[in-house]
């Protein structure tokens, strides 16, 4: 029988490195898990607001004005909606829904363009279905400009990410939920979105790919869907 030999230098660093190495990923997975959880459950509340947005549509032929203040109810601290106003904080209370503490609250952007009568917050002094389908069908026409609320590019196939120069399409509305403080900068919101609701109507693409700097979750409901939405309701 052959004496047990003591290790060497040699292999003791081996085994220190190897298990080392396991440490990273195995840290790394469970990092990714966690980043993929948050990004799963932001995913969820945008499509549960999204169906409340439609929801309300459906009850009262329009959507909802942006909340312009932060107090859970379209426009503003009087109730009343801002002429032209696109983009503010989901008004939660308005669809039923509870409203978060400061730094959880999304974004919620619709179109409005009263120039070709297509304002889907007030489509018409009657609010009828008729009404919110002709304003429905007149903002799917305009090509997409800066100069209403616009999905930008999500850095592949519909171009890059750039509020100036790539204006994608014109959602009927959009919401936008926070996940993490990926970026740092002490805001939910990441990336394009750091502005918001105070200024600008760029939103990220809902198919821009999760980061480690951008979590925010893009839900956009386009004009067709809206309007085949509204179409299949009762009078």
């Amino acid at each position: 029988m052959h004496s047990m030999a003591g290790y060497t230098l040699v292999e003791i660093a081996i085994v220190v490195t190897v298990i080392g190495l396991i440490a990273a990923v195995s840290i790394g997975t469970y990092s990714g898990a966690l980043g993929n959880r948050e990004v799963k459950t932001a995913s969820s509340f945008a499509e549960n607001i999204s169906g409340a947005i439609l929801a309300f549509a459906r009850s009262n032929h329009r959507l909802p004005c942006p909340d312009t203040d932060g107090d859970g109810r379209e426009g503003d601290a009087a109730g009343a909606c801002p002429a032209g106003r696109e983009v503010g904080f989901i008004p939660y209370e308005t669809i039923g829904l509870n409203n978060p503490p400061t730094v959880e609250r999304g974004v919620y952007g619709v179109y409005r363009n009263s120039a070709i009568s297509a304002d889907l917050v007030v489509p018409a002094a009657s609010l009828t279905r008729a009404n919110f389908q002709r304003a429905i069908v007149a903002g799917s026409v305009p090509a997409t400009t800066a100069t209403h609320v616009f999905i930008t590019g999500n850095n592949a196939s519909t171009g890059a990410e750039n509020c100036a120069a790539v204006q994608v399409f014109h959602p009927a509305f959009v919401v936008v939920v926070p996940g993490s403080d990926r970026d740092g900068n002490g805001n939910n919101l990441d990336g394009i979105h750091v502005g918001l609701p105070g200024a600008g109507l760029c939103i990220a693409s809902p198919d821009r790919v999760p980061s480690t700097i951008f979590d925010d979750r893009v839900v956009s409901t386009g004009f067709t869907t809206l309007l085949g939405l509204i179409s299949t309701d009762a009078p």
